[in-house]
Formats: structure tokens, C-alpha cells, sequence
């Protein structure tokens, strides 16, 4: 008796069920790197204005935003001189009104020494 593919299932040859929900949350994930590689790319990751207000800022946006390079920011950061931030694990992340509070601030001291 010869048995034919199910066409219905999905799952692959030794793939279980709980294999076949991590491939497709892996999926999903590439799916959605994909599009930030796109739109990086294209400069729309890097315009702070266009992010939505409350999403914490990862380091290349707090870099275009102060006009400086990513490693520019880590110089910065191990100095102490960079704007307050977090981390998420072992991410650092910035809130958007601290970092333009600080960057207010950075201008009027250096207008009142100029």
C-alpha cells in the first residue's frame, strides 16, 4: 500500500508542531528585519521625527539625531558625555524627550560660554 502526501500538512519531513510554530516566528522575524533593512536603507529609519513618539531611540537614531557617528555615540557613552540612557538587556535605548531635553540643554551651555 503506497501512501500519498497529504497535501494539507505542513509540516516537513521530522518536523513536529512546536518545530513548524518556530520556523514560522522565525519566518515572521526575518520578514520584519527585512523590512528595517529596506528602510534603513532608504533613510527612513534614521529621521527621528518620522518614529512613532514613545519608542525608545537605539543607538544609529540617537546618532543622527545629534549629528555624530555610531561609534561617535559609544566615544561619547564611555565618556559620560552622551544623553541618559537605559538598557534592554544588553541593548542601550534612549528615551526621545530626555535626549532632546539634554541636546536643549548642551546648546544653552555652550551659548552661555560662547
Amino acid at each position: 500500500m503506497s501512501t500519498k502526501p497529504d497535501p494539507n500538512n505542513t509540516n516537513k519531513p521530522g518536523q513536529n508542531r512546536a518545530g513548524r510554530i518556530t520556523a514560522m516566528l522565525h519566518e515572521g522575524r526575518s520578514a520584519v528585519r527585512d523590512v528595517e533593512r529596506r528602510q534603513h536603507r532608504a533613510g527612513h529609519i534614521l529621521d527621528p521625527e518620522a518614529l512613532p513618539f514613545e519608542r525608545p531611540w537605539d543607538k544609529p537614531i540617537v546618532a543622527a539625531f545629534l549629528g555624530t557617528t555610531v561609534s561617535g555615540l559609544d566615544k561619547l557613552v564611555k565618556a559620560g558625555k552622551a544623553p541618559p540612557h537605559f538598557r534592554s538587556g544588553r541593548l542601550m535605548r534612549w528615551r526621545p524627550a530626555v535626549v532632546r531635553q539634554w541636546a536643549e540643554n548642551q546648546e544653552a551651555a555652550a551659548c552661555k560660554s560662547a
